[in-house]
């Protein structure tokens, strides 16, 4: 229940008002429950809470101070006239535990009119320390003879402005299968699978929007060269046979406003784009089945589809799908000029054990490793703004505040997180006074601590034979561009048909293969122009 004019100008006389962390437990003692009332989202600095047919606020217009801050706090209570009394006790607390301050107030007979208590709190002589202070309103609500009771818990944050920020790297992998096929015509709608596109424009809108917004983001390059395509006309190919579309059509148009405003978002020197294999490939399926030194071949053809549709050359970091990047891949990357690699925890080991988020050197390679945050990336994905905040506050209070926390999502078709969770942090993470945000790219220095990067696990659900396929068309492919002169066409489509058979695409977001077909015939595209052209040979011989 919203406070009196009065209270609020009393409580906003702070000048830093930023994000209050909370959450809300019930707890009934009487045969009439208190209900659940969900916080309101659109005040981070209120949370209410139901308890019988009350509503109970705690509110703080600064619930991230520093250290000699004053505390400012209110609560309030809302009825009707079965409310014949009203208990608010507020404590503020260590994290430790111990009380540091705590009032009682009492109301009764409330009627139309909320109580409304505000307090103040000198801090000079608490000798505050960094870190999250629970604060709690025990409510006890008395409503014709029954009583009803809740417990509100909030976090009041005190940070230390003098310490060194945290530095954030917040990187989006865009996940999408290929819409076209070997042809280049549209098997899927452009105008209907556009969630690729729709994160895509997400980021670029935060970018462009919001002067501090710092973000890194990787796509595979055939999407974006498909993007263009589709910005300049494009066919589709259904039941109904090949349709053509126009430039001038508004699905045409929407992919080159998406294109532009990529180039405009990137101009600004706020958001990364990582380097990705053309089709995106699963590195360690790549090293699993004796495909390592087509890392070279899908880099390079990533620079060039992303130069030709957005005239911009990616970063030199590379968030592989996967998450992980074998050691017998680094020095492949390397020749690629891939510098360093975003990865999961899972994929870098120091000895037996897994390590914690943070940059590390891979080995004794010249590659720099970007650990990720599992945990802080739930709370990304779930949207959960408090769960965000406190990530960043726990390593900012440790040891060692300034050590880099990489955060990486996945968007995309069949993903659980959406992009709107992603800017929702971004803006979190603006907001928090212990964060700088930046790029992946920035936190890529050289660090003294070493991992081992390691594969990914064996993928036991592939098609039988796929990757021998996938093995023969990539050598048909290398055979007929030695063959043919430098840009021939047929030994192009091959290499490029080649290559999108390794998309990691076709096993989709839950690994069960369900595009498996899609990549086949890819792999059997390019074995038909290769053998044309060897066929045609033999038979001139």
């Amino acid at each position: 229940m919203p406070l009196t004019a009065t209270l609020i100008r009393r409580l906003t006389a702070v000048a830093t008002a930023f994000l209050l962390a909370f959450s809300a437990t019930i707890a009934s003692v009487s045969a009439q429950p208190a209900e659940t009332l969900t916080p309101v989202a659109a005040n981070p600095l209120e949370v209410s809470q139901r308890v019988g047919p009350a509503t109970v606020s705690l509110e703080s217009s600064s619930a991230i101070v520093t250290p000699g801050t004053p505390l400012r706090l209110a609560m309030s209570a809302s009825g009707d006239d079965s409310v014949s009394s009203v208990q608010l006790r507020l404590k503020v607390s260590r994290p430790t535990g111990r009380i540091i301050f705590q009032r009682t107030r009492t109301a009764f007979d409330l009627g139309d009119e909320p109580a409304a208590f505000a307090f103040e709190r000198a801090t000079d002589d608490l000798d505050l320390k960094p870190g999250a202070y629970p604060v709690e309103v025990e409510a006890r609500v008395v409503a014709d003879g029954e009583a009803s009771e809740a417990v509100l818990r909030a976090s009041l944050l005190v940070f230390d402005p003098t310490a060194e920020k945290t530095p954030v790297a917040l990187a989006a992998r865009i996940f999408a299968p290929p819409l076209s096929d070997s042809q280049g015509r549209f098997v899927s709608d452009p105008a209907v699978f556009t969630r690729a596109r729709d994160e895509m424009n997400a980021i670029t809108d935060l970018i462009l929007s919001e002067p501090g917004a710092r973000m890194t983001v990787a796509i595979a390059p055939v999407l974006l060269e498909e993007w263009k395509r589709i910005s300049l006309g494009y066919e589709t190919v259904g039941p109904e046979g090949v349709t053509a579309v126009p430039a001038t059509s508004p699905v045409a148009r929407s992919y080159a406003v998406a294109l532009t405003r990529l180039s405009q978002a990137l101009a600004t020197g706020r958001l990364e784009l990582m380097s990705l294999g053309y089709a995106d490939p699963n590195l360690s399926d790549l090293a699993a089945n004796k495909l390592t030194d087509d890392t070279v071949a899908q880099y390079a053809a990533g620079v060039s589809a992303c130069f030709a549709a957005i005239e911009a050359t990616p970063s030199p970091g590379t968030a592989p799908a996967g998450g992980c990047v074998p050691n017998s891949v680094i020095d492949r990357l390397i020749a690629s000029s891939v510098s360093y690699a975003l990865v999961r925890p899972r994929c870098a080991r120091s000895g037996d054990s897994t390590v914690g988020p943070g940059v590390y050197r891979a080995g004794d390679k010249q590659l720099i490793a970007l650990v990720s945050d599992d945990v802080a990336a739930k709370y990304v994905a779930s949207g959960d703004a408090s769960g965000v905040a406190a990530a960043t506050f726990a390593r900012h209070t440790s040891d060692d505040p300034g050590r880099p926390l990489p955060i990486l999502v996945e968007l995309g078709p069949g993903r659980a997180t959406a992009s709107a969770s992603v800017v929702s942090a971004a803006r979190t993470y603006l907001k928090q006074p212990w964060v700088r945000l930046v790029r992946a790219r920035d936190m890529a220095r050289q660090p003294e601590a070493r991992v081992q990067l390691v594969s990914g696990p064996k993928d036991r659900k592939v098609p039988v034979g796929y990757w021998a396929e996938v093995a023969q068309a990539r050598l048909n492919a290398a055979g007929l561009t030695s063959a043919t002169a430098a840009g021939d066409a047929n030994a192009v489509q091959a290499q490029r048909d080649s290559l999108l058979a390794e998309s990691s695409a076709w096993a989709g977001p839950a690994g069960d293969w369900v595009l498996a077909e899609r990549g086949r015939g890819f792999s059997a595209a390019s074995l038909r122009t290769s053998r044309a052209i060897f066929d045609a040979i033999r038979l001139a011989i």
